[in-house]
């Protein structure tokens, strides 16, 4: 009997396509990722920004949850969304 062959090579090549559907999968989750880094970092952050300027001992943050800054006041422990007025 030769039969054995042929399904062997049938079972190969299932799991190659399922393979290359995984990778494809996580390639285009790794494009989705690097696409939003991207975008935080084209977003004009830190002290040269004139207007968001903060009060005395607020300083601002990343939440990696809500893909937004807030900010955080070390003395008091406050945590806000909006922006602190001086």
């Amino acid at each position: 009997g030769g039969g054995d062959g042929k399904s062997t090579n049938r079972v190969l090549e299932r799991l190659r396509s399922q393979a290359e559907a995984r990778q494809a999968q996580a390639a285009q989750k790794q494009q989705e990722a690097a696409k939003a880094l991207q975008r935080s970092k084209s977003a004009p952050v830190g002290p040269s920004n004139s207007k968001d300027a903060l009060p005395p001992g607020w300083s601002k943050h990343w939440s990696n949850s809500k893909q937004r800054h807030y900010y955080h006041h070390a003395k008091s422990g406050k945590n806000s969304w909006e922006v602190p007025k001086r």
